[in-house]
């Protein structure tokens, strides 16, 4: 138990220095509140724009509107101890209707000392280490209902193992999201969804965890031949009383090169400035995607995040 207790603190502790909010959580691969070196550019907002594959770690929904197959690999190194890896994946069954999807992620701690429970040194060292795995669908629902709506809800069951030593937790949870497109204040001839708002429930019935409430809107302001516009912005709730937002911004040239960069004003002390860049290529159909996120810490230096994906 008292093994527990430390990961706990590891956990907290890792919340705060990869900026999520302040929970009390002992989980570190679920506190990372988004996956995918995008949506940590923009500062985890990517509740309401949720539109790559990455968004399964956000707001399942948006897999309901992909058209094609979709694959992203992420790794991300928190100082010299702690690494977190994730992928996932999706298939249209219904293209531009619903999908399914497959998300698998770890973090793995470099061994460290093992205390008593009067804060001594065991002289022994210990290690830690998560993994999960999760499975999606995501509907564009209102077409049972013959109703033109851009609307798509979608849900994740997912398994966590998480072991300190020989202490181990095994668990299922759940995610749920729903996710709207529309058309607002469109600025160009071409009439294209814009808007897009989304709202998802995360860590439903995981032990050691509080439950996120997420809401958040994703706006392209701008969209032309050469140049768009991306505006987001995410606000989570958690039912331990903690609140945090975040805001993104992605310029994207020329659909090749995309700067991008995120502000959290509210739940976190450190981490709040995010920046990144990504570059697109297309290739016989294939669509090849590489991205860089930095989290810029104050007294930590920097976490850097890479990803790759590809959409077919």
């Amino acid at each position: 138990m008292k093994n527990i207790l430390v990961y706990l603190i590891i956990g907290i502790s890792i919340n705060y220095g990869l900026g999520a909010a302040p929970v009390n959580s002992g989980v570190p691969i679920l506190n990372r509140n988004s996956f995918g070196a995008r949506q940590i550019s923009l500062g985890d907002t990517f509740t309401g724009i949720a539109d790559d594959i990455n968004t399964l770690s956000v707001n399942p929904a948006g897999i309901g509107f992909f058209s094609g197959k979709r694959i992203s690999l992420m790794y991300m190194r928190y100082t010299e101890d702690f690494v977190f890896g994730y992928a996932a994946a999706g298939v249209p069954i219904n293209k531009g209707f619903s999908s399914v999807g497959i998300e698998f992620g770890y973090f793995s701690m470099n061994e460290f000392d093992s205390y008593n429970s009067v804060g001594e040194n065991s002289g022994n060292s210990i290690t830690a280490g998560d993994i999960m795995l999760g499975i999606s669908y995501g509907d564009k629902i209102l077409r049972y209902f013959n109703i033109d709506k851009d609307l798509s809800a979608g849900a994740t069951v997912k398994f966590i193992k998480s072991e300190i030593a020989e202490d181990k937790i095994n668990t299922f949870g759940a995610d749920v999201g729903l996710l709207y497109k529309t058309t607002i204040f469109s600025f160009w001839k071409k009439r294209v969804n814009n808007f897009s708002a989304g709202i998802s429930v995360q860590n439903i019935g995981i032990v050691y965890m509080p439950i996120k409430y997420r809401i958040g809107f994703g706006y392209n302001i701008y969209n032309d031949k050469n140049n768009s516009i991306l505006l987001g912005a995410d606000v989570i709730f958690y039912n331990s009383d903690n609140v945090e937002s975040s805001i993104g911004i992605e310029y994207t040239l020329l659909k090749i090169v995309s700067i991008r960069a995120g502000y959290k004003p509210l739940g976190i002390d450190t981490g709040k400035l995010t920046t990144g860049i990504g570059v697109s290529y297309n290739v016989s159909g294939y669509v090849l995607l590489a991205n860089y996120g930095n989290i810029l810490m104050s007294d930590l230096g920097n976490i850097h995040t890479f990803s790759i994906s590809v959409e077919l």
